[in-house]
């Protein structure tokens, strides 16, 4: 004790204040850092002290990133000398949160009750967001018609629906007539951004198949550290095919391009057999007129 007195002494001797214990504190009650997904909502307490001999009424306040929100504020609490409070803060992570670390800054406000002291103390709690990886594909113009031996071009849309930067690359899953051009193969994305993709459909010189073919495309997409997502999507076209003079024009047509072929081929022969009968009746009106 004679140690302090003589350490204040010395203190004003010189002009100084005496050291005094600070009268409020504050600490993250949690271990840091706290996980979350986003949209979750997030329970974080925080112990505050009094530490005076009169008793005092602590208030506070949260100091949350950008878009966050609190859900429930907290009611002045009166503490006596050296009691802890856990003050509860919720607030809600916002569904469209990118992955990453952040800071919520907890600030609190003390004022004895006598009215001589005000006292204020801060705590910081680490809140890490999960990554969601997210990718949509998404066909954005009409099935191209392919005439044999030419080419032609789809678009496509791919979206970052995630929370996390991407890098996608994307392949023909099983090739086209002959071959599939896509242009960009790797496209970075940041979380929420969208890109346009070109797809180029080659077809043989002398293809006969017509009618509608498809090919899938198929994106791989990883962010940084985060297993890798995949995504397919059909591209669909209609190949008209070239036609050969000497094919049988019945076997390059299928389906209901048949039926009409055979229903029209039908309907002529019954005209010509109608025809011909009309003919012969005709003649026979002639010869046996003259008598």
């Amino acid at each position: 004790m004679a140690g302090v007195a003589l350490g204040c002494a010395a203190s004003a001797a010189r002009g100084e204040a005496p050291a005094t214990p600070e009268a409020l504190t504050a600490a993250a009650a949690a271990a840091q850092p706290v996980e979350v997904m986003p949209g979750d909502v997030l329970p974080l307490g925080f112990l505050v002290t009094w530490h005076r001999v009169e008793a005092g009424v602590v208030s506070d306040v949260l100091r949350l990133p950008a878009a966050w929100a609190g859900a429930i504020e907290s009611a002045p609490q009166r503490l006596t000398t050296g009691q802890k409070a856990l003050r509860l803060k919720v607030l809600r992570v916002p569904r469209q949160a990118r992955a990453g670390l952040y800071e919520v800054r907890y600030e609190a406000r003390g004022e004895s009750e006598t009215g001589g002291v005000t006292a204020h103390a801060t705590a910081t709690a680490e809140v890490r967001v999960a990554a969601r990886p997210g990718l949509t594909l998404e066909l954005r113009s009409p099935p191209p018609i392919v005439a044999a031996g030419t080419e032609a071009e789809a678009a496509l849309r791919i979206t970052n629906s995630g929370n996390t930067d991407l890098v996608v690359e994307l392949r023909d899953e099983r090739g086209g007539p002959d071959g599939v051009a896509i242009s960009p193969r790797r496209v970075a994305l940041a979380a929420g951004a969208a890109s346009n993709v070109l797809v180029t459909l080659r077809t043989p010189p002398h293809a006969v198949r017509a009618g509608q073919q498809a090919v899938r495309i198929v994106a791989r997409a990883a962010g940084d550290g985060e297993a890798p997502i995949t995504q397919a999507i059909a591209v669909p076209y209609e190949v008209i095919p070239t036609v050969d003079p000497t094919a049988d024009m019945f076997h390059l047509l299928s389906g209901s391009a048949r039926a009409v072929y055979a229903r029209s081929h039908r309907l002529a022969a019954v005209q010509a057999e109608v025809a011909g009968e009309s003919a012969t009746a005709e003649d026979e009106r002639k010869r046996f007129s003259f008598f």
